[in-house]
């Protein structure tokens, strides 16, 4: 892929995330959600707001929310030499993937078949290969650990009240402090998975989403997991390698 094509990607991705000059949000909305498209996301809206937006004087960052695209939008923005602060609100990191032992991820498959899958990621940083979901998390956090905690202040807290302005945005966290920044993005996550109507199942991530052998399983979703799940009875439970 051409570097044209690269800057036409990011900047869809940049004015996809825009709420203004100052505010942005990792848009749930956009299709084909996975771990590894949203690392490549988040790198390229860092990529167009720091040719942008980070001006001298005006590289004050702060990332609300560390999963996947917080913490890669924060590994970013620091290796531009922007100042980056990093605030979560749960203090275990990546809580709701740790007991997701049955749930097998992969980079690419989500692409498939316009792309070819490939066992590994091959990203600048934070990178990782296919395996189950809390193996991952442990390779993500590892180099984190090693490459950028010391370069990010994280702050456990929540945010609960924001204003902004061409000038900055103004934070107010439930602890009562208040933080300022020049440019703000928020990565909080997806939407809350929706019911069907009176059907109850639990969370795709939970040990209890896995059904029992000789039941009916209808699958809702074309995403990876989706995918993964409609291969897992045929290829057994290691369906990614």
């Amino acid at each position: 892929m051409g570097d044209n094509e690269h800057d036409k990607r990011a900047w869809a991705v940049y004015c996809a995330c825009r709420i203004s000059d100052t505010l942005y949000a990792m848009n749930p909305f956009l299709t084909q959600q996975n771990f590894y498209a949203q690392q490549l996301r988040a790198l390229a809206l860092v990529s167009v707001i720091a040719r942008k937006r980070l001006l001298p004087g005006r590289r004050n960052i702060c990332i609300v929310g560390a999963g996947v695209a917080g913490r890669m939008l924060a590994a970013g923005f620091a290796s531009v030499g922007a100042s980056v602060r990093l605030i979560e609100a749960r203090t275990t990191p990546f809580e709701r993937y740790r007991a997701a032992t049955h749930r097998e991820l992969h980079p690419n498959i989500i692409f498939w078949p316009k792309q070819q899958p490939t066992p590994a990621t091959a990203l600048p940083f934070l990178n990782w290969a296919q395996s189950q979901a809390d193996m991952v998390i442990e390779d993500i956090l590892d180099e984190w650990q090693r490459g950028f905690g010391p370069k990010v202040d994280l702050v456990h807290d929540q945010v609960v009240r924001l204003q902004h302005d061409a000038s900055g945005v103004l934070l107010e966290l439930q602890s009562g402090a208040s933080i300022e920044a020049d440019i703000v993005v928020l990565a909080t996550g997806f939407k809350p998975e929706r019911g069907l109507g009176a059907l109850t199942s639990p969370s795709y991530w939970s040990p209890n989403a896995i059904a029992d052998e000789g039941q009916a399983v209808l699958v809702s979703g074309t995403g990876d997991g989706g995918l993964i799940d409609v291969l897992s009875p045929i290829l057994g439970a290691k369906v990614t390698r």
